[in-house]
Order: C-alpha cells, then structure tokens, then sequence
C-alpha cells in the first residue's frame, strides 16, 4: 500500500528495496502538492515518484451486467473513472478482492454458483479514503 505524508509527519524515512540497498526519502506535504518521493531502487536513483490522483469517481457500466443464478462464476469488469490502486469493488455489501486494470476500469470475480435467489445486488467502489461511487445493479436471474 503506497504511504502518503500527513501533516506532522517526519519529512525524512528510510527506504529499504529488496536488495537491501537503503537510502532515504525526503517526503512533503502541502495540501496543495501531490506527494512526492525521492527514492533508489538497486542502488541506482529512481526519480521522483508521484502516487496517481483519482479524477472524479464514478461506474459508467457492469460488464456483464446479468447473470443465471447457479450458473458458471463470471469475472465481471466494472467501468467507471477515477479508479486508482487500491480501489474496491463492493458487490451486495460485502468487499470482493478486486483487479485494478487501469482508471477506468476494475475486475472481481462474482460467485454466481453460490447464488440462490434471483434478483438485483448493488455494485459499488470504494476507494481507501472512504469515498464510494454511486451504485449500479448486476441482476441474477
């Protein structure tokens, strides 16, 4: 999970890469600038780092959207925007382990097989920060 400084942070950490090489990383917050950080990865200088801003979240689409209960499972993709890493999709109030593709689009796999009841369940994403989209229906039949 990716560190973002909050206020009061120590501006200075240690970054450690796999290899073992340690340097450290200057961090700092304004609420007004992304966060950014200097770090080495295998003792070479890797640059600056700057976390993905979301734009404005929202689904746009289930992909399918419909199912036959007590059918195959299905990876269903959801379409949307402002996905960043991190995102969950939430399917009939339980959290799904979820597949960042890319900003506009997540993944999830939906247990249809364990579907007893027809019917419409709302789909969701809920980011990290507690922000969630609008919900869409996948319905079973």
């Amino acid at each position: 999970m990716p560190y973002y400084p909050k206020p009061g942070d120590d501006p200075k950490i240690l970054v450690t890469d796999f290899a073992g090489s340690m340097t450290t990383g200057f961090f700092g917050y304004s609420p007004d600038v992304t966060p950014r950080a200097n770090y080495t990865v295998a003792g070479k200088n890797a640059g600056l780092a700057t976390p993905e801003t979301p734009g404005t979240l929202g689904i746009t689409s289930l992909v399918p959207n419909t199912a036959v209960k007590g059918a195959a499972d299905v990876t269903m993709t959801v379409n949307g925007t402002g996905f960043i890493p991190g995102a969950i999709i939430n399917f009939n109030g339980g959290d799904q382990a979820t597949t960042f593709v890319s900003a506009t689009a997540l993944t999830t796999l939906v247990r249809v097989s364990a579907v007893t009841v027809a019917g419409p369940q709302a789909v969701y994403v809920r980011m990290q920060t507690g922000q969630r989209t609008a919900a869409l229906n996948f319905t079973f039949t």
